[in-house]
């Protein structure tokens, strides 16, 4: 199944066991290196005090829900290493500014495809932002609205997704259509 993560912000996460409610999905956590989904950041409470539920411990994802086994798959994000890690240096997907490899900002991640089975990013949908300097953007709406495929991404960091230049992209796709195959 393929959802947006918009989708499932909000969206209650269940117990099976307890048949209760044991929080709301906020966030997604992704692999910087190649796009995993790794966990879910869930509100369990009032307060803001974030935990995850690894994918791992997902029995499945409904269009309005997300069901879990026990109580216990919902842990404290220090309890998974990777997670951790990732979450210590700020590195997010959603909200994140993308450039591409000239330096040129081409807006802010506002969502992401997900393939449920595989829990891999396949799409980016930036909103369009103003022009920007070098090191810094400047907010707005000159640039338009884009979708990104996963297979364009560079690298992910905390400052910024750096993605292939469309020119670059193009070039590459005229060669592969103009040269012939080897027999």
């Amino acid at each position: 199944m393929l959802i947006q993560i918009s989708s499932l912000r909000n969206m209650p996460v269940l117990c099976l066991e307890t048949k209760s409610i044991l929080g709301k999905v906020l966030d997604i956590v992704a692999d910087p290196k190649n796009g995993q989904v790794l966990a879910f950041l869930v509100s369990d409470s009032i307060f803001f005090n974030p935990k995850v539920v690894s994918c791992q411990d997902i029995i499945t994802i409904k269009p309005d829900f997300i069901i879990v086994p026990k109580e216990t798959a919902l842990v404290k994000p220090e309890e998974i290493v990777k997670v951790a890690e990732i979450l210590k240096n700020k590195t997010k997907i959603i909200n994140n500014w993308v450039k591409n490899q000239r330096g040129e900002w081409l807006g802010k991640v506002e969502d992401v495809l997900i393939e449920t089975e595989s829990m891999v990013i396949l799409k980016y949908y930036l909103k369009g932002t103003a022009l920007g300097f070098q090191t810094q953007p400047f907010l707005g709406t000159f640039k338009e609205n884009r979708i990104i495929s996963a297979d364009k991404i560079i690298s992910i960091t905390a400052k910024a997704i750096v993605v292939k230049d469309e020119s670059e992209m193009e070039e590459k796709e005229k060669i592969k259509a103009t040269v012939p195959e080897l027999a």
